[in-house]
Formats: C-alpha cells, structure tokens, sequence
C-alpha cells in the first residue's frame, strides 16, 4: 500500500470526501487517483499537512500503519457505524455504547456458563472488554 493509498483508505474510513481535502489542503483532487495509480508521495510539506489534517504520523501514511493488515479491514467494516454514532448527540452516542458494552459483557457471561468446565472455545472468540 502507497502513500496516497493509505490516504484514501483514511479518507473512506473517516467519511471524507477527495473533494473536501484538497480544497482545504489546496490541492488538485487528481492527485490522489494519480499518486494511486504510480505509486508517487506529495512534497513534504503537503505531506505534513495530509498526515496533519488525517490525525496520523506522517510515517504511518509513507511507511504503512504498524497493524494495518491485521486491523484495517475491522476497521472498515464499521466506518459507517463509527460515522452514525459521531453524528449524533453525546447522550444518544454514549447510550449507544453503554448498550454495545452490556450486550457484549452479557454474551461473554452467558457464554462462559454455557461451557463445559476446561472448554474455552467460544469464550476466546467472544470480544474482549479491552476490544470494545
């Protein structure tokens, strides 16, 4: 993965538009699919301001993110959700989220005393409190 592809996964992850950083960043739009599609990076000092703007390194966006295999695609899959949930209004976000942790700290219970002593299958694929 590129520089600019790493930015445009960014972009998509955090619900922005091309069109909305390069007007703000001030500059062509084009040069997102063209740094894609030859493998090119921006001067640095746009760089900085991408990195900047994105709320990451800027060694992250030219060397890669240090679990980007592993949890990108999580990431990903719940963009729009994370999207939803930055919309709304702290209290109904927060509501949201206690009712995500309850549900989650039920699962694992409810999972937990359903297992045969010594079987920890299902308790390893439930998700950690550390992982909400």
């Amino acid at each position: 993965m590129n520089f600019w592809e790493r930015v445009d996964l960014l972009l998509e992850l955090n619900n922005i538009a091309r069109k909305v950083i390069a007007l703000e960043l001030n500059f062509d739009v084009s040069n997102i699919a063209k740094g894609k599609r030859i493998g090119g990076t921006p001067r640095a000092d746009l760089a900085l301001q991408i990195a900047d703007y994105l709320g990451v390194s800027l060694e992250s966006l030219v060397f890669g993110f240090e679990s980007e295999p592993d949890d990108m695609p999580k990431y990903r899959n719940y963009a729009e959700t994370i999207s939803v949930l930055d919309s709304l209004p702290e209290a109904h976000r927060l509501s949201i989220i206690h009712f995500i942790n309850e549900t989650g700290e039920y699962y694992r219970k409810t999972v937990a005393a359903s297992q045969p002593a010594g079987d920890k299958t299902s308790e390893q694929d439930a998700p950690k409190a550390s992982e909400r």
